[in-house]
């Protein structure tokens, strides 16, 4: 294993050999798009690149095409929240006559293929380009809301499922998002740009709550069809390919050095990434020629041994137990279940707080709290909002039972204020202030480049595949368990969720991926490639 890190990596560089490149159709971005350094320590401090961090001004066409990157997950919030509108509507409509199974099957539909997509997305992003596998997700949302306009009394159920596929399907392949823009920004700007991919979900479960209060439900699928035709073609027209797919993958030097310059206008900042570039080239022409017919069971024995090397594992593995305490600790159950949650808490929906007035402060709590974690995220970090995140999600949600046993049998004036409501309403907004939005950027910046692509989907399935067995059970445990004991588990496993955080996840801030990479490298083995 040493031999192969010793020959895989050199003192400045991490780039892996051509043939592994080639079979793992992947390559390092950091060489390409981050400052190197001879200080494995402190790799984006260089005093040969500090003249090159760019300006707002210069990174300002980065931000812009990062943002539009961006706005295709607005998809994946409009399937979160579109079932809850359409099922209540179609259930007062008398021209539909929907069992309870099928009400069920099309809840869960896009739950159950969301993770296909994020897993499809891999292979499709590296087969295609990271510009081409976005077009697909959005033509896959898109062909879903269209259909939803063709159903009729006389034809419902199977174009129904259909679309609730389809929108699952493009929701998932959203992952691209992530693994795109690490690709493109700057270090400076990375935190911010990844920050809005969660609150652009929210905002998209917000627009949802919002139309769907005065909107019929094909109304609402005809504007979503409208918003995505949008987004596609201004993706057609602004987004660049990323430069790490055209050199590694396409083999177009010319084309990623001009799309390099587009996203770094700069001269001393594109001076800096066309070494990079110019280095990763020359050690690709040296390396062994590349083994195209490699039968796929040499790919994935290379596959598998990647992953479990150091800078693959150790990350694979944190994000693998930050995602799985992600989900455990009762962020998207009580979003899921806000209005059964808020009336086992003791609310009854009558005089000022309705089951509508609940769902959309639930979105509107999400969405602003996710836009101070992408700006916050900016400044301070991952790891202090995480912390901070889960701490107080553990303390609010342990005052729900501590508050109900205190006022047990008391008539003080406190027991009049809703004080459970409002204890969950803080751990919403908590969730939504790093636990529910930062382990999601954290994908496209811990991992290792050459397994990027293949592993964000596995981590994405894997996170959506908990999310849609917790959602199915959560409903049997709220009639078998105690709210209280609810309540009492979530804060505990948040407590759980800030003492993981501080143990074993890196702070990211201002790292280039490059030297995040190398932090995964032990003391033995950073000496060793030096």
């Amino acid at each position: 294993m040493d031999g192969y890190k010793a020959k895989e990596f050199t003192k400045s560089e991490v780039i892996p050999s051509a043939t592994e490149t080639s079979l793992l159709q992947n390559d390092n971005t950091d060489c390409l798009l981050t400052p190197l350094s001879s200080n494995h320590g402190d790799a984006d401090k260089s005093t040969e690149f500090e003249d090159s961090e760019p300006s707002f001004k210069d990174a300002f066409y980065q931000i812009i095409v990062c943002c539009i990157v961006s706005f295709t997950v607005l998809q994946a919030g409009f399937v979160m929240a579109f079932s809850s509108v359409f099922l209540e509507q179609l259930d007062v409509d008398t021209n539909y006559d929907l069992n309870k199974e099928e009400n069920s099957w099309i809840a869960s539909l896009p739950v159950l293929t969301t993770p296909i997509g994020s897993l499809i997305c891999g292979p499709l992003m590296d087969k295609v380009g990271r510009k081409a596998g976005i077009l697909v997700s959005c033509f896959t949302s898109f062909i879903g809301w269209i259909l939803l306009l063709f159903v009729t009394p006389q034809l419902y159920m199977p174009l129904i499922v259909l679309a609730r596929i389809l929108g699952g399907l493009g929701g998932g392949m959203t992952t691209i998002a992530l693994i795109y823009i690490p690709e493109v920004c700057h270090e400076k700007y990375r935190p911010m740009m990844l920050g809005t991919n969660s609150m652009l979900v929210s905002l998209g479960i917000l627009l949802v709550t919002i139309t769907g209060y005065f909107m019929k439900w094909k109304m609402m699928a005809f504007e979503f069809c409208i918003v995505i035709l949008v987004n596609m073609i201004v993706l057609w027209i602004y987004m660049p390919e990323s430069p790490v797919w055209l050199l590694t993958i396409k083999k177009n030097r010319e084309q990623a050095e001009s799309t390099l310059r587009l996203l770094n206008p700069n001269e001393k900042v594109f001076d800096a990434q066309l070494t990079c570039l110019n280095k990763l080239a020359r050690s690709r022409t040296e390396g062994p020629p590349d083994e195209n017919g490699t039968p796929l069971s040499k790919k994935l024995k290379l596959l598998l041994h990647v992953f479990f090397s150091p800078p693959a594992k150790q990350p694979l593995l944190i994000l693998i137990g930050l995602l799985f305490l992600q989900q455990t600790c009762g962020g998207y159950t009580i979003i899921v279940y806000t209005i059964q949650v808020f009336k086992k808490l003791g609310t009854d929906f009558e005089g000022g707080l309705d089951e509508y007035t609940a769902l959309l402060l639930m979105g509107v709590l999400r969405f602003v709290f996710s836009i101070i974690t992408a700006a916050a995220s900016q400044i301070i970090g991952r790891r202090p909002l995480l912390l901070f995140s889960a701490l107080g999600m553990a303390l609010s949600s342990i005052a729900v039972p501590l508050y109900n046993y205190i006022e047990v049998g008391n008539s003080s004036k406190l027991a009049d204020v809703q004080w459970p409501v409002i204890f969950a309403l803080v751990f919403v907004s908590f969730t939504a202030l790093g636990i529910m939005n930062i382990p999601w950027s954290l994908i496209g910046e811990l991992l290792p480049t050459n397994i990027r692509g293949t592993a964000s989907g596995f981590l994405v399935a894997l996170a959506y595949t908990s999310m849609f067995f917790l959602v199915k059970l959560y409903p049997y445990l709220l009639d078998t368990f105690d709210i209280n004991k609810l309540f009492l588990i979530q804060g505990v496993l948040c407590i759980f969720t800030a003492l993981y955080v501080y143990i074993f996840v890196p702070e990211t801030l201002g790292k280039s991926l490059h030297s995040i990479q190398e932090h995964f490298y032990s003391k033995r083995e950073r000496t060793a490639k030096c």
